[in-house]
């Protein structure tokens, strides 16, 4: 298994008000993506005193929380062959879902085989910790997108 060491940021246990918690998916991937990539003050109320995190709503409200970060479009195949490059690059990557009645951020890590496939990407997820791809998303997700993140 290809992978880089990312800190596990678990949104319900943020101590945070539960409108927040609920919400804070995104802010925890980038939390996480920052102290990968050496911000030794990555927390998610650094990144809410600096302005990086909405205090009140959990939205991101700027990606380049101590890093580079650049969205990337592109099929789920280009999706999966971000994550390869990226990991093998030493940077973690932020993966969006879209589900019919959400969004939910998860953070690449790691990589096992060529990576092609969902059961073979592991990511941190804010709700369950690290797991695959597919133990995250399953078939119910629509669209994914890329964030790629650099120090």
């Amino acid at each position: 298994m290809a992978s880089i060491s990312v800190p596990v940021v678990k949104q319900y246990e943020l101590g945070k008000p539960d409108y927040f918690q609920q919400r804070a998916c995104a802010a925890c991937c980038t939390v996480s993506a920052s102290s990968a990539l050496g911000n030794t003050n990555a927390s998610i109320d650094d990144a809410i005193q600096r302005g990086y995190v909405d205090g009140t709503s959990a939205k991101v409200l700027n990606w380049n929380y101590e890093m580079t970060v650049q969205a990337q479009g592109g099929s789920e195949s280009d999706c999966f062959a971000r994550v390869v490059s990226e990991i093998l690059a030493g940077c973690p990557v932020i993966i969006q879902g879209r589900r019919p009645s959400s969004d939910h951020y998860v953070l690449a890590y790691g990589f096992t085989g060529n990576g092609d496939r969902a059961d073979r990407i592991y990511v941190m997820d804010p709700v369950h910790g690290n797991c695959t791809l597919s133990t995250t998303y399953g078939d119910g997700y629509s669209y994914l997108n890329c964030y790629t993140c650099h120090p």
